[in-house]
């Protein structure tokens, strides 16, 4: 009997990370050529594949908006992350939880119209 227990329990403390580190899922990775960009929360990176080295890294919108920020919220739910990232129009188009649009430089990572 107890050993049935060590097994539920063994159970229920291997799953419980993975559902505290998915609250945070970063966007695919897009690459074009020698570069890659990526996203992390709100912010977007552009790396140098060759080099490693980063190119430039854009912070694109606060993450969480303080006219919206509800204190009986845990705050990571009330982050608003970057959900998609892709090229279009030879700009980065970077999406978000709230469905708003973005679009990055792909050089200088300026946000441009």
């Amino acid at each position: 009997m107890p050993r049935r227990y060590l097994l539920l329990v063994a159970l229920f403390v291997s799953f419980v990370p993975m559902k505290v580190f998915a609250k945070v899922g970063d966007a695919e990775p897009v690459r074009v050529g020698d570069v890659e960009y990526a996203s992390h929360a709100n912010v977007v990176t552009a790396t140098s594949l060759r080099s490693g080295q980063r190119l430039w890294s854009t912070t694109v919108y606060p993450s969480i908006e303080p006219d919206k920020y509800d204190p009986d919220l845990e705050r990571d739910v009330q982050w608003n992350i970057i959900v998609s990232l892709r090229i279009t129009n030879k700009k980065l188009e970077v999406k978000n939880r709230r469905k708003q649009v973005f679009y990055l430089d792909l050089k200088t990572g300026n946000v441009v119209p």
